[in-house]
């Protein structure tokens, strides 16, 4: 069987001259009848013989038997395989070979085409690729456990978050109950005198009216004396009168839960429920410039005037002022309430709005007043600041939008 004619070799040498794998042309005597440039690097019979001698011929990785395979069958061959590099007995490379038969005019196979490539990089590529997947795989697991951690402590925080929200609900709940409390006394004593006036005229003229019946007497002997019970009474009644109008003011509990008001009306009236607490040790100032009405919910800042004045009044030791100041600046309302009592340290000025913290100390105060009052005007779109001097008082500022009434 005659081998490649010299013109298929020639064609085939110029076709392998510069792939850079290593490309043998071998005869079925095993002889290579051509190799190309980078097949010089290996010995004449390329990788060898890779099995032992009682294998040979019979190992699927070894290129001499795969060759043997591929004249016999005429069957096209791919597999990998390690070997050493070429004149380095001691590194180990990794390569992949193709055989492909050559066959002539009668379909017999007379060479096999053998291509050797070195894959090392490729091989390393792939591993590394691997590895990186697998880390990545690793670090997602990783990140998927954490952030199912992550939701789990989110859900707890949500659970907790609620716990502290109905918390401070009752916590407030229960400061306007103090309040309440704190009003009721001070309508109390302020109802007492009136109508203890009240009821002892009455009464007054009720033993005169009952003397009279029994003993005649001429109406300019007892009418002084009805005058001045019908007068009395009539004050008492005008007192007490004013009373409960200042507390309706106050409360606003007939009118909408947002309105445009005085906020004068609204002073005015704390100050009336505030002073049997104010006392006649503390002056009252009232600055009022001219406000236009402002939106608000007139009780919910009641409360907070009533919150700002019991502070004054109780940071104030024995006589002292407390100076009531309002302006308009820009689209702002502003009111100030300004003491001259004991004043707040500075290191302790930042957090009298937090909840909970009192300057008063232990059992003397709950902490909730100036957080709450804080919260109110911040719920009306302004806001609230502190400015103190020890030992010279305090002033709290409030600025309210006067635009909220075109945008609520």
């Amino acid at each position: 069987m005659e081998g490649p004619s010299p013109e298929i070799l020639g064609a085939l040498g110029g076709m392998f001259a510069e792939n850079p794998d290593a490309i043998r042309l071998v005869g079925q005597g095993g002889e290579v009848l051509l190799r190309n440039v980078a097949a010089m690097d290996f010995p004449s019979e390329g990788l060898g013989h890779l099995c032992a001698e009682e294998r040979r011929g019979r190992d699927v990785s070894c290129p001499a038997c795969q060759l043997v395979a591929s004249f016999r069958e005429g069957s096209h061959r791919r597999w990998n395989v390690a070997a050493p590099a070429p004149g380095k007995p001691d590194s180990k490379r990794y390569y992949e070979v193709t055989l492909c038969p050559v066959r002539n005019a009668g379909g017999e196979v007379v060479a096999v085409i053998e291509i050797v490539r070195d894959t090392t990089a490729t091989l390393g590529l792939e591993q590394f690729l691997i590895r990186t997947a697998e880390s990545q795989d690793e670090e997602i697991l990783k990140r998927t456990m954490e952030a199912g951690t992550l939701i789990q402590t989110a859900d707890s925080l949500r659970e907790e978050l609620g716990a502290l929200r109905d918390m401070e609900t009752e916590i407030v709940y229960r400061d306007r109950l103090v309040a309440l409390g704190h009003l009721v006394a001070g309508l109390a004593h302020e109802i007492h005198t009136p109508l203890g006036a009240v009821v002892s005229s009455a009464d007054l003229l009720r033993r005169r009216l009952d003397r009279l019946a029994g003993e005649p007497a001429s109406a300019e002997t007892v009418l002084p004396d009805f005058r001045e019970s019908v007068s009395v009474i009539a004050e008492g009644a005008r007192r007490i009168e004013g009373v409960v109008k200042s507390l309706r003011l106050f409360s606003r509990v007939d009118e909408a839960p947002l309105k445009e008001v005085d906020l004068h009306e609204g002073l005015d009236s704390t100050l009336e429920l505030l002073r049997y607490r104010i006392g006649e040790t503390i002056q009252v100032v009232k600055e009022y410039g001219r406000l236009p009405p402002v939106a608000c919910r007139p009780d919910a800042l009641n409360q907070v005037f009533l919150n700002l004045l019991v502070n004054a009044a109780q940071a104030i030791e024995g006589d002292g002022e407390i100076r009531v100041r309002t302006r308009r600046d820009g689209e702002s309302a502003v009111v100030e309430i300004e003491d001259t009592g004991v004043g707040i340290s500075p290191d302790v000025l930042p957090r009298i709005f937090d909840l909970g913290f009192s300057t008063r100390g232990r059992g003397r105060g709950s902490g909730i007043g100036l957080a709450l009052s804080r919260r109110i005007v911040e719920d009306h779109g302004g806001s609230i600041e502190a400015s103190s001097t020890v030992g010279k008082g305090s002033r709290f500022t409030l600025r309210l939008p006067l635009g909220a009434a075109e945008t609520r």
